[in-house]
């Protein structure tokens, strides 16, 4: 029986839901999906894509059915080469890797060690996809260091973005 628990709780990380930790990998066709709200852990309406032609994109979705609406962020990963993995290595950095092993990063420095620090990058309830870091000697305070992927909204909070209410950055 512990046997079936461990290859079960190594299974879950094949499938990360709102979180990747280091050393996690994203593959074609898989994706985050944000929560609800901060305390409400259901399915949300902002999702991160590795689309099956390698470009990796944060839309929203219809709930409850899973229509994707048209991206607020799209990393331009498809093509000749196109992106078949979305890595989070051991050392936190946090990189679309496309089928001729070229890197395209989407946070380009860590500030801190992974030795010193614990890192997990969230698709967040609000579509912002950032990455955290925890001291691993602390008092206990959790602290944003870094946004990976950001999306600011400029103009309204409407649920579907439209043309210009989105300004899309890689910090």
């Amino acid at each position: 029986m512990g046997l079936s628990i461990a290859v079960l709780w190594m299974m879950s990380f094949k499938n990360p839901t709102d979180t990747m930790l280091p050393s996690q990998i994203l593959e074609r066709e898989l994706f985050l999906s944000s929560r609800q709200s901060e305390t409400n852990i259901t399915k949300g309406k902002f999702r991160m894509v590795l689309q099956s032609d390698g470009n990796l994109v944060l839309t929203t979705i219809n709930l409850p059915s899973d229509h994707l609406n048209d991206p607020y962020y799209a990393s331009n990963t498809a093509g000749a080469s196109p992106a078949f993995q979305v890595v989070f290595n051991e050392s936190a950095y946090l990189f679309v890797l496309r089928e001729n092993n070229t890197r395209s990063l989407l946070k380009s420095t860590v500030t801190a060690s992974a030795e010193d620090f614990y890192y997990r990058v969230t698709l967040d309830f609000d579509g912002f996809f950032i990455l955290y870091s925890y001291p691993k000697a602390s008092n206990g305070d959790a602290k944003l260091i870094q946004v990976a992927v950001s999306v600011v909204l400029t103009v309204s909070a409407a649920s579907t973005p439209r043309e210009g209410q989105f300004v899309n950055a890689l910090a």
